[in-house]
């Protein structure tokens, strides 16, 4: 796990220095917050639905494109952080990369209908919050069928 930190720590030093806050993108201010909320989502996985280094290593480029890639505005901005990222991969995770970086990454819990509380309970439509509140996003009025296998990950 060391490796995995040190190589988020890097990124986020990557995102900060190349991608300062300026009057046009004045919301690219990282801070320590962030690093948190993608250790948030690695804690919120379970061992048996992640039972490989490589299925973890993938959720962590989900939540790492879910914290920092989201916020950018341009593809300039975007492609600079997937870049550094696949790099990153690829130095420290030779094994693994293929898997970790294949595109797209697409991440819900279906499977399990009681984890989930649908619209009627009060949330906004196309949004799936599973135990921990965490959302979902699904197409509106599509949601996968109860037991279906979804993206490949079990």
């Amino acid at each position: 796990m060391d490796k995995l930190t040190a190589t988020t720590l890097e990124l986020y030093n990557f995102i900060c220095e190349k991608l300062p806050p300026t009057p046009s993108r004045f919301h690219y201010v990282f801070n320590l917050r962030d690093l948190s909320r993608v250790y948030e989502g690695l804690l919120l996985s379970t061992p048996d639905k992640f039972k490989s280094a490589e299925q973890f290593l993938r959720l962590w480029h989900n939540e790492v494109l879910r914290v920092f890639h989201d916020r950018l505005i341009n593809q300039d901005d975007k492609q600079l952080v997937i870049n550094r990222l696949s790099e990153l991969v690829e130095q420290r995770f030779p094994s693994c990369a293929a898997h970790a970086l294949k595109m797209p990454i697409l991440f819900g819990d279906y499977k399990n209908p009681g984890s989930v509380q649908h619209q009627e309970e009060g949330h906004e439509p196309g949004v799936l919050r599973g135990r921990a509140g965490a959302p979902h996003a699904y197409p509106p009025h599509h949601p996968p069928a109860a037991g279906q296998a979804v993206w490949g990950i079990q």
